[in-house]
């Protein structure tokens, strides 16, 4: 039975690490780690992005309803430092 076992690894080996294929292995890995750090960069983008806007509105949105709430004012007249 080990001799079958021997034999069979032998053969998987000589078949699994052939020139050819550990290229395409790598070849493929190359592809996909590229498709992988363009699809991360565009990700962290936009996270950013929709963070900086989600942010910009929420502001501007609490800022209005406490408004009209009352609590709190705003003047529009300029202070005088004299």
């Amino acid at each position: 039975m080990e001799g079958v076992v021997k034999k069979y690894f032998k053969v998987a080996q000589k078949y699994y690490l052939t020139r050819g294929f550990t290229f395409g292995i790598i070849y493929f890995m190359e592809n996909f780690m590229n498709i992988d750090i363009a699809y991360l960069i565009i990700l962290i983008a936009s996270i950013h992005l929709s963070f900086l806007y989600g942010k910009r509105m929420g502001i501007e949105v609490t800022i209005d309803f406490m408004e009209e709430q009352g609590h709190i004012s705003f003047d529009d007249t300029p202070k005088n430092n004299s």
